[in-house]
């Protein structure tokens, strides 16, 4: 996996996952907004990206190269591409994403 999000900087990222029953979590150091990580293949198929608290973004672990793009004001916002499942996952969280922001009342535009 790659990755370039405006405005990460050199800052650590983390990816928590499940593994034989136990919580996991890799960190790597982001350097000039982009970053490489080789993920570990977790239990129920899923990892997540966490870049900003408490904001996260699920990833299916499927074979493949991923890209990871946005910014850091939006970092519930990350797409992930390169993958079958993950590119379907990303083009549902757009529909979301877009509903949100003009849903009424809505308090975290960054969901």
């Amino acid at each position: 996996m790659t990755g370039e999000i405006n405005g990460i900087g050199d800052i650590p990222i983390q990816f928590r996952y499940m593994k034989n029953g136990e919580n996991k979590i890799d960190t790597v150091v982001a350097k000039g907004d982009r970053f490489r990580y080789v993920a570990q293949k977790p239990d129920d198929g899923m990892f997540d990206i966490f870049i900003k608290y408490p904001a996260w973004r699920g990833v299916w672990y499927e074979a493949g190269s991923l890209t990871v793009s946005g910014n850091i004001d939006k970092p519930k916002q990350l797409e992930i591409r390169g993958t079958k499942d993950n590119d379907l996952l990303t083009a549902y969280n757009k529909i979301r994403w877009a509903y949100r922001e003009r849903a009424p009342g809505q308090l975290d535009p960054a969901r």
